[in-house]
């Protein structure tokens, strides 16, 4: 429980550092770094709500049972 709970803040940490940075880069001077922003910021509500999977006790234990990729479909459609 513990690596999960510092990952989680390590990335909520680098999210909060960049929401600050980003608005100071002038808009004009490069997409790239629009896009590279915006990918960021999607994988960030992607990983954050896995944070919370993977610390389902259930989770955890179909994990260990089936293997991840089983579990995260088992998980998806609620077929524990």
């Amino acid at each position: 429980m513990f690596a999960v709970t510092f990952w989680q803040w390590v990335l909520e940490v680098v999210f909060m550092l960049l929401v600050l940075i980003y608005p100071q880069i002038p808009r004009e001077s490069n997409k790239l770094v629009d896009h590279i922003f915006f990918l960021f910021v999607q994988l960030y509500f992607a990983l954050v709500n896995t944070f919370y999977l993977f610390g389902d006790n259930v989770f955890q234990r179909s994990v260990v049972e089936v293997g991840v990729l089983k579990a995260l479909k088992r998980a998806l459609l609620q077929n524990y």
